[in-house]
């Protein structure tokens, strides 16, 4: 750097037009007073020590550091500042709660100039697995995901783009049914106010959003009547001994039209299972895949696509069910009793 850049030392008087960045000590740390944009600027350098006459090394490095950031046309001291720290306008509701979920617990702690590609790469390491060639893998959410980190980094570098990385696509339909060792497994690492639901979920093969929606009116002579959100097809469920002693220790709201399960949300009890299974090495599993536990049972037990189909309220125009119309109670009895 040329001396000609630098005047060291220099009180913090105003700075006109053209004057060379100044670098000065106050205590016992190095600071740059400077113009950008007009404005008058003071940044912080990581540089302590040495004497007004004498300043360090690092104080020179950090300075040089800061001209090239600008240079670059970078925010000043945006580009030390933690992710968690930087303020973005104007989110929309997915965009905040995958920074609150997502972005912020992993890059949160890492600077901006920290974040490049390998550190993206790591979070999707960490967040999805790697397949069993040792690739990372990911579903299509984790582009909206890496959206939402952009417009962080785009408040220090509007131009910033993300790395090309290659991933290939998390399909989560070639994993394997879950056992029910897995999934008492992975109990013991869900919050315990998403137990009950959990376990409805694992005995009926309901979807998150229809167990959250459970009132005491759908509960009808041992068995859930409702219908399901997804497909508008009636849920005609009977309750087997094991989920009848989860029920008997779920406590019932005084007014039958309101959720059994009132504390918590779809997508909170979605993150948590799906955070549960990644916990114990079963990356890729979620909510879905207890629905398909009670379908894989089914299975084994000899009954066929098409009667699980109907059994499970799939839509009319799935394949497994478009040919029958109608699963007797008794038979939906027997079956279900092997859950428990």
């Amino acid at each position: 750097m040329k001396a000609s850049n630098i005047v060291v030392n220099s009180s913090r008087r105003n700075l006109k037009k053209g004057e060379p960045m100044k670098m000065r000590m106050f205590g016992n740390r190095w600071y740059s007073n400077f113009r950008h944009d007009g404005k008058k600027q003071q940044f912080a350098l990581d540089a302590w020590g040495g004497t007004p006459e004498n300043p360090p090394n690092q104080a020179y490095i950090e300075l040089g550091t800061l001209m090239s950031d600008l240079k670059k046309g970078l925010s000043p001291g945006g580009v030390r500042k933690k992710v968690k720290d930087i303020k973005v306008k104007k989110l929309t509701g997915r965009e905040a709660d995958d920074l609150r979920l997502h972005i912020y617990p992993f890059f949160g702690e890492s600077t901006w100039v920290e974040v490049d590609k390998d550190l993206i790469e790591k979070y999707l390491e960490n967040r999805w697995g790697l397949n069993s060639n040792g690739g990372l893998q990911a579903p299509a959410t984790v582009e909206k995901e890496l959206r939402a980190l952009a417009r962080v980094m785009r408040v220090v570098d509007s131009k910033w783009e993300k790395p090309k990385i290659r991933y290939e696509k998390l399909e989560r339909d070639i994993l394997e049914p879950l056992t029910f060792d897995q999934i008492s497994l992975a109990l013991t690492k869900i919050p315990a106010k998403y137990h009950g639901a959990y376990w409805v979920m694992a005995y009926t093969a309901m979807d998150v959003s229809d167990v959250l929606n459970l009132t005491p009116k759908h509960f009808k002579d041992g068995w859930i009547m409702k219908e399901r959100g997804k497909t508008g097809q009636e849920i005609a469920v009977p309750v087997c001994k094991s989920l009848k002693d989860v029920l008997n220790k779920t406590p019932y709201p005084l007014d039958k039209n309101m959720s059994i399960f009132p504390d918590i949300t779809t997508k909170g009890t979605s993150t948590a299972i799906r955070r549960a299974f990644s916990k114990i090495g079963m990356h890729g599993y979620g909510a879905k895949y207890l629905r398909r536990y009670v379908a894989s049972m089914l299975l084994d037990d000899g009954y066929s696509h098409d009667w699980i189909g109907k059994a499970l309220a799939h839509a009319d125009r799935s394949k497994i069910s478009r040919r029958y119309s109608k699963v007797y109670k008794a038979t939906l009895e027997t079956a279900f009793a092997g859950l428990g």
